[in-house]
């Protein structure tokens, strides 16, 4: 089951304000929100953001039938005819990042004036128009009678905020002389750049991570700000075995008792979010402040862990899989994969 804070929401969003106080915040809500729910989350937040920023034709009509008036960035672009004419009878903001995007843009006989953001790839080599195409992109989007041109941003996504200074600053400096000179507002952070390099923040901020409480630095960097997680991912346990020595604990013999040990099963697993690869020593919380060990394989629907170090356990008492006390990054980094993963997955099935 997931539990959301939405007081640490709020807090999150202050907190990141503080940092970027003269920037326009557009709050990253694709994925369902990052696996907490676009609907909640979007309610929650609709009168502390100036925008949303969303994946999906789908995500963005949800957001859509919430704010009438707030801008909705439709992050990877219309890319058919019919995704194109819905943005415009939705009034959305559209990406473009590629040259058929712009001939679909023009092919179109609409009366209404379509507001754009325009993608510059600056290492990241997903989306968006090398320096050369940008130029081109830009004239012939100048010229679009179907282009809002007074409503135009100009963007681009860091590739190695997290690992790479010399990269990062590359790869800023790109940005920076392609925009230059230009007329339009720009857009360059999302949550890791939003804290280590200010002079990204430019006149949209893009915070995806970061707003729900994850860091999206690597262990090694300490936060510029206090946060607090969103999501808290919670079970319950639902039996209590003693073993003896020699017993073993789920499938194929995964772990065998060394020595007599109490266990605990929990109602949680693969099917839930949880990732079925953990690494040794994987910890849970017992009613918020008891760390358990998980022994055995993840099943679909249950773990187990060992009682050896807690005390009074008992038939209902509640779990932390990660959340408050138990850093989603911590649970990421001993299952080898990132947090975006596991809150994208535990959402797919555990959102109220």
């Amino acid at each position: 089951m997931i539990r959301l804070n939405l007081k640490a929401l709020k807090h999150n969003i202050s907190q990141i304000k503080s940092i970027a106080p003269k920037s326009k915040f557009l709050a990253v809500v694709k994925d369902n929100a990052y696996g907490h729910g676009i609907e909640t989350i979007t309610k929650e937040i609709i009168d502390d953001v100036e925008g949303f920023g969303v994946v999906s034709l789908k995500e963005a009509l949800v957001v859509r039938r919430l704010t009438s008036t707030k801008p909705i960035i439709l992050m990877q672009g219309a890319n058919t005819r019919s995704e194109l004419t819905e943005c415009f009878s939705s009034h959305l903001t559209v990406l473009i990042h590629n040259l058929e995007q712009i001939q679909l843009l023009n092919s179109l006989r609409i009366r209404e004036k379509l507001a754009i953001w325009i993608k510059i790839n600056c290492g990241l080599n997903r989306l968006g128009f090398n320096f050369k195409d940008f130029k081109v992109a830009l004239g012939e989007l100048k010229k679009s009678q179907n282009v809002n041109h007074d409503n135009m941003c100009i963007m681009s996504h860091l590739s190695s905020v997290s690992s790479s200074n010399k990269i990062s600053k590359k790869e800023i400096a790109h940005f920076s002389a392609s925009v230059k000179g230009l007329p339009f507002e720009k857009s360059l952070a999302s949550s890791a750049a939003i804290l280590k390099y200010p002079e990204t923040h430019y006149d949209w901020i893009r915070p995806g991570l970061l707003m729900y409480g994850v860091s999206p630095l690597s262990g090694r960097e300490k936060l510029p700000l206090s946060l607090k997680p969103v999501m808290n991912l919670v079970g319950h346990i639902i039996s209590i075995h003693s073993l003896s020595a020699g017993e073993n604990v789920g499938y194929n013999r995964a772990w065998i008792c060394k020595n007599p040990t109490n266990i605990a099963i929990i109602n949680i697993g693969y099917a839930d979010g949880y990732p079925f690869h953990i690494g040794k020593s994987m910890p849970v919380l017992i009613r918020g402040s008891k760390r358990a060990h998980i022994i055995g394989r993840v099943s679909s629907d249950a773990i187990a862990v060992e009682l050896t170090t807690c005390r009074n356990v008992k038939i209902g008492d509640e779990v932390t899989l990660w959340g408050e006390g138990l850093p989603v990054e911590e649970i990421a980094s001993k299952a080898n994969t990132i947090p975006d993963q596991l809150l994208c997955a535990a959402g797919q099935r555990a959102v109220p």
